[in-house]
């Protein structure tokens, strides 16, 4: 089964994402904040990790910064209503995919199938 970890500071907008992902079939892991999803990471293994962009108290690319440190660490798709081309600059810089709030459940899990597709892919190449 796949396991995905949700992380956004507004907790009823986690629980939404994680029953539709649930719906899906996805094993779901929720973290309301950047420091929490990072302990989850070392904990256990992810497939992917779903990250809200503006958050505390770390924001979203200091948390993504973090993850990548790890070793294996799992791809990162950005959920955020932001449109400020530098947070989309950097957040490619560090390969992560976006995903624009709000979004529709059929748009989520094609993201969510198609990195987990290229991560296969690429992991297949080691």
């Amino acid at each position: 089964m796949t396991r995905l970890l949700v992380v956004d500071d507004e907790l009823q907008l986690l629980e939404l994402v994680r029953l539709v992902l649930e719906v899906r079939g996805y094993e779901v892991v929720t973290a309301p904040s950047g420091p929490l999803a990072l302990e989850c990471v070392r904990a256990q293994p992810f497939d992917l990790v779903l990250l809200d962009v503006v958050m505390s108290p770390w924001s979203g690319l200091e948390t993504a910064e973090r993850l990548r440190a790890l070793p294996g660490a799992p791809p990162v798709v950005f959920l955020s209503g932001l449109s400020d081309a530098s947070v989309l600059e950097q957040g490619r810089a560090l390969g992560v995919e976006f995903l624009t709030k709000p979004f529709r459940a059929p748009d989520l899990y094609a993201v969510i199938e198609r990195v987990l597709a290229e991560a296969a892919v690429a992991a297949a190449r080691i």
